[in-house]
């Protein structure tokens, strides 16, 4: 069954960045870029046109997220990830950018995916937030302060500190600018810092669910109280060590991968509610995936096997793209 799907993380051109600018991946780069031959290894990504299409997938989030090699010169390493986009874009007429909300809604009935550029990780700005304001033009409305580094804004889940004070004009200047504040990464004390202090939209792009899975990086109980009083959204993390729960599920039919899902899903229904479940795969930012959910393509059967377990298809159409629209929608 295909339903169209929004996406809250992906890291894709960060492969690609890496694969442009590397001392030993520029020149396989540089000699076949007028030939099929990077086009074949792309497509070995997990994300790429045609299985986005194939998935149904009719928003992709991108982040601007920069491997440790780039944060030194995270603005000028940023800007050569969009222009990466931009350039995919170009070259794929599937595929279209979103620059404001409104663009959401009105692909949704149509074949093309837009890209949806985010914020990972503040180095992008180099200390400076008045570059915000490029980047709002640029289309970017979701930001999440940091990756595992500390910022100058906030601490990561590597540290135990919360909020600096340039954290408190972030979040004033986020307010104003009307963008999402994306929890995923940050500290728990720098989680619950934002909440008291900002009005934006809250959502947690690529995070799971701890009491399943008590890996760091996944959001507690009174996290996901606070996402759902403020009407946001956590998007589901594919990556194994994220979601792989304590209790396994076998389905006979289905990869264990699908179950490991539906347990993210069956818990918020029974503990919060669906309102707050979406998908952030973290494609091509993670080093493997759950069998069955190697990419886009796996969200057609996934709904069957949603349908199978006694999901509506009223529920499975919030969780794979009406609970991120109506975060998204909140900024009009």
């Amino acid at each position: 069954m295909k339903i169209p799907v929004i996406d809250l993380h992906a890291d894709t051109f960060m492969k690609h960045l890496v694969m442009k600018t590397q001392p030993y991946l520029k020149d396989f780069y540089q000699k076949n870029k007028k030939t099929s031959e990077y086009q074949k290894v792309s497509e070995n990504f997990s994300i790429n046109p045609k299985n986005l299409f194939k998935g149904n997938v009719k928003v992709q989030t991108q982040s601007l997220f920069l491997d440790n090699l780039y944060t030194t010169n995270g603005l000028h390493f940023s800007m050569k990830t969009i222009s990466l986009i931009l350039q995919h874009i170009n070259e794929n007429e599937n595929l279209f950018r979103i620059r404001k909300i409104s663009d959401i809604r009105k692909n949704l009935e149509n074949d093309k995916t837009g890209i949806f550029i985010s914020i990972e990780g503040l180095e992008v700005i180099q200390n400076d937030l008045d570059l915000l304001d490029i980047f709002y033009d640029l289309g970017v409305r979701i930001v999440a302060p940091t990756w595992n580094r500390i910022v100058p804004y906030a601490s990561s889940i590597m540290e135990e500190s919360g909020i600096f004070e340039k954290g408190k004009e972030l979040a004033q200047k986020m307010n104003e600018m009307q963008m999402i504040l994306d929890v995923s990464h940050l500290s728990i004390k720098s989680f619950f810092d934002f909440e008291k202090i900002t009005s934006c939209p809250f959502i947690a792009s690529h995070s799971n669910i701890q009491s399943i899975n008590s890996h760091q990086r996944n959001l507690n109980n009174d996290q996901l109280k606070v996402i759902q009083e403020r009407k946001g959204v956590f998007g589901i993390n594919f990556c194994p060590s994220f979601i792989n729960p304590a209790t396994k599920n076998i389905s006979d039919n289905y990869p264990e991968g699908y179950e490991w899902i539906y347990r993210q899903i069956e818990y918020a229904a029974e503990n919060f509610t669906l309102d707050i479940v979406a998908f952030g795969s973290d494609f091509d930012g993670i080093s493997s995936t759950p069998t069955g959910i190697e990419s886009p393509e796996f969200y057609p059967l996934f709904a069957d096997f949603l349908i199978e377990k006694g999901v509506s298809r009223e529920d499975i159409e919030k969780i794979f793209y009406k609970n991120a629209l109506r975060v998204f929608e909140q900024l009009k």
